[in-house]
């Protein structure tokens, strides 16, 4: 016998046809097999490394640099302070990280160390929780590290404004912020050296 007439469905009838992502002209389609959501779209920032386009060293690294920082440990910090900022350094890791140390003295067990920091003169505030590390000398003070992650490297210069918070419940909370001048990271661009020429 002939085949009976055969009929078309199509799902949109029912539900949804399909999942729909959004590209920028420059981005770089990311995994079908792995849809994002309909609000997220891809970006000319979308790289496989995850190193921000045309922020990038010949070794791949995100090329910007501490252009200024205030003097770390602070001469402004009375030396009978409870709590000092010792030392800021920045990392090259994915994405960056400025990592720092802090000494507070040792007034009890449970205390609690952080950084507040801000981008845009503290109209918005972060802040990091520090880790103990261990005793710093004498068992009158201890020693706590923290990290700040930074995001995408400036395309011009930016100014970080921090201060470091030490407070012991029941007792009391101690600052160290240069003085009330706040200590002062400047994040700038850094130009790559000039690639030979081939041969």
């Amino acid at each position: 016998t002939p085949p009976g007439p055969k009929s078309v469905r199509f799902k949109d009838t029912d539900g949804e046809l399909e999942s729909v992502c959004f590209f920028r002209a420059t981005g770089r389609p990311y995994s079908i097999s792995h849809p994002r959501s309909h609000s997220d779209t891809e970006t000319e920032t979308d790289n496989t490394d995850g190193a921000p386009t045309g922020q990038r060293g010949s070794g791949g690294r995100t090329t910007f640099t501490l252009a200024e920082i205030s003097p770390i440990p602070s001469p402004q910090t009375p030396p009978e302070s409870n709590v000092h900022l010792e030392s800021i350094a920045l990392l090259p890791a994915r994405p960056p990280l400025l990592r720092g140390t802090v000494r507070v003295r040792n007034l009890a067990f449970e205390k609690s160390v952080s950084v507040r920091f801000t981008t845009d003169g503290w109209t918005t505030v972060s802040e990091a929780h520090a880790r103990y590390v261990g005793p710093a000398g004498t068992g009158d003070w201890d020693l706590f590290a923290f990290t700040v992650p930074l995001e995408a490297p400036p395309l011009q210069p930016r100014t970080l404004l921090l201060a470091v918070r030490y407070a012991v419940p029941g007792t009391g909370e101690w600052w160290d912020n240069n003085g009330g001048a706040d200590f002062r990271v400047v994040l700038a661009p850094k130009t790559p050296p000039p690639r030979p020429a081939p041969v």
